[in-house]
């Protein structure tokens, strides 16, 4: 038979109002702490997952076939174009003159990933990158597009009327 002491170190059970066996309310609590945290562990090992993507796969491609044409750099040699900055999240996040260029998470939705393809827009004009590489691009965005880069997106410049042009 256990002690007094043993005893009260299990946690206790009861019957609620509907006559169903429960838990105590601490352990209840415990229960969802661990939940909580295995959730929040595997987000963070998704985390991972995509910035190491980003990395490896993501970023290579955007310099090498993207950001001559998508950066503050191809700016300020004046050969921006789309209005859209690819050479940081933010500028991604911010879009170009077509609108958003993807959404998180999203990648049927991500007009990122249509121009990849060549459905409509075709990025690279250069020729269509090779499919492997698409093909970790709507992976990268349907992992919610993780972008360590930091920074503000490029300003926008104003469209300026001259008046002693017409």
């Amino acid at each position: 038979m256990p002690s007094a002491t043993s005893a009260a170190r299990w946690p206790r059970l009861y019957t609620d109002a509907s006559g169903h066996l429960s838990a105590t309310p601490w352990l209840r609590t415990v229960g969802w702490a661990v939940v909580t945290m295995l959730a929040v562990t595997g987000a963070r090992a998704a985390d991972e997952e995509g910035l190491r993507l980003f990395e490896q796969k993501i970023r290579p491609a955007l310099v090498k076939n993207c950001l001559s044409c998508h950066s503050v750099q191809a700016r300020d040699a004046k050969k921006l174009k789309g209005g859209l900055y690819l050479d940081s999240a933010a500028g991604i996040a911010a879009g170009g003159e077509s609108g958003p260029v993807l959404v998180k998470g999203k990648s049927k939705d991500s007009l990122l990933i249509k121009s990849l393809r060549h459905e409509g827009l075709e990025m690279p004009p250069s020729g269509k990158l090779p499919d492997d590489l698409i093909a970790d691009f709507p992976k990268w965005v349907d992992m919610g597009a993780p972008d360590p880069r930091t920074g503000d997106p490029a300003a926008k410049p104003k469209n300026t009327l001259d008046l002693a042009k017409g």
